[in-house]
């Protein structure tokens, strides 16, 4: 699956406790020093009527601040108490409410920010191609000291979840006028990597069509287009079964002591997941950010999902998503800096996740490592590590695609180690070893004097 990989830092000291699933109010623990979040008031809107019957457009989703509509169930948040209330319908001061929603209705006034995804001032001039790793990974650096911060101090200022709208042309089906559409370009992986642009770029694989890159400028950016989605698809203490609201966001960044810069370094996501997230929008009536309505514009013109007359579809063959930021820093974010080391390294991570997803046969060759060839020990070390990383233990796809991308491709010791896992340096090059035993072609074994059922 996901890289998804989204790297974390300041989540190693969240606990695993279970995700509600029901709409619920947000805890307000202490907030840690450098994040100042003002609740949001709890007034209630009317719901947004539904469409006529028998239309053909796909149902629309609810406008920004609208009452969640639907019979979705769910339970109470473990760390919200047993109290359910309705959620919160105003975002809390200092964000925006979203300007626009699936609905295509802007919101008054507008903002003199740059458009996102916008390639004004971009400079995607591609260097010269570095020298080829023999593999990378992608641990959040700042969890492992290639990056470092105060510790237990987030050093991000609060962070607007909504960027200003853009004009463009009008996607069939849905009243609004998304933004701009990056080209699709054709590239080689070392290509990608070297180049550098100011703006958001996607590119298409050279020699794997199916896997599409968004290069982001920064972490922020990137965080602020999947923050949600990577919540929804891999976190384990968030609801997997709807959306969270934006205050709610905000609430689970305070609690577990992070930012929308820390929540995700790199990302892979199957369009089964991007369509999953979209259509649970739809159907809960939760709108969606500028940001990402932006990325749902992309997708149906690059033809990796496809709308329908209720929700989207993945079009097949299936595509996989990854997305990395460029060489950057971030204004007012002492720990949010990526190097053109760091910037390959987390491309290499989440281009084993691209190969897992679209490659069957190394796919299910990493299932089973993960759950017969790895020891019951080293099973442990390695859902422990993702776990405190914010990684759903429960989740074996997950762990199993996870655990090949850092043990065959996350080489640098300042994010992937033995002293990490828990083990030591020959364990960990034994393990390396075995999995590489694996991969060679090798007959399917048979004997005539096999005994039949």
């Amino acid at each position: 699956m996901l890289l998804c990989l989204a790297l974390i830092a300041g989540l190693a000291s969240h606990g695993a406790a279970g995700a509600d699933e029901r709409p619920s109010k947000v805890a307000t623990p202490p907030s840690p020093a450098g994040i100042t979040l003002p609740q949001a008031p709890q007034a209630k809107e009317p719901a947004e009527p539904g469409g006529s019957a028998g239309s053909s457009k796909t149902t629309p989703l609810a406008k920004p601040g609208s009452a969640v509509t639907g019979t979705t169930r769910s339970l109470p948040m473990a760390s919200q108490g047993p109290e359910a209330v309705p959620p919160p319908t105003e975002l809390p001061k200092g964000l925006r409410p979203p300007s626009r929603s699936i609905t295509g209705e802007a919101a008054a006034g507008g903002s003199t920010e740059p458009k996102p995804g916008s390639t004004e001032g971009s400079s995607a001039t591609p260097a010269s191609a570095p020298a080829p790793t023999s593999g990378s990974g992608v641990p959040d650096p700042r969890a492992s000291g290639g990056v470092t911060s105060a510790p237990g101090k987030s050093e991000a200022a609060p962070v607007d979840l909504q960027p200003a709208p853009v004009e463009s042309k009008p996607v069939v089906g849905l009243d609004l006028k998304p933004g701009p559409i990056p080209e699709l370009k054709r590239a080689t992986v070392n290509e990608i990597i070297a180049t550098t642009s100011k703006g958001r770029n996607a590119y298409r694989i050279a020699d794997n069509a199916r896997v599409i890159v968004v290069d982001m400028p920064d972490i922020r950016d990137q965080g602020l287009m999947f923050g949600r989605l990577v919540l929804f698809i891999e976190r384990a203490n968030a609801p997997k079964s709807r959306l969270m609201f934006l205050p709610e966001v905000q609430g689970w960044l305070k609690q577990n002591k992070a930012t929308i810069e820390s929540l995700t370094v790199g990302n892979n996501l199957r369009a089964s997941e991007l369509a999953r997230f979209f259509n649970t929008a739809r159907f809960q009536g939760e709108a969606l950010t500028p940001d990402e309505r932006q990325l749902y514009d992309w997708l149906l013109a690059w033809n990796v999902l496809q709308e329908t007359a209720h929700g989207v579809t993945a079009t097949a063959p299936e595509h996989i998503l990854i997305s990395f930021p460029q060489a950057s820093s971030v204004a007012g974010c002492n720990g949010c800096s990526v190097t053109q080391s760091q910037r390959e390294t987390i491309a290499r991570h989440e281009l084993a996740h691209a190969k897992l997803a679209t490659d069957l046969v190394y796919q299910h060759y990493s299932e089973w490592f993960w759950s017969q060839a790895l020891t019951p020990m080293m099973r442990e070390r390695f859902t422990k590590f993702l776990q405190v990383r914010g990684y759903d233990p429960n989740n074996r796809d997950l762990l199993a695609n996870e655990a090949q991308a850092f043990l065959m491709h996350t080489p640098d010791s300042t994010m992937f180690s033995a002293q990490l896992l828990g083990i030591t340096e020959a364990e960990l090059q034994a393990m390396r070893n075995l999995f590489e035993s694996g991969l060679p072609p090798r007959p399917l074994a048979t004997s005539a004097s096999s005994p039949r059922f």
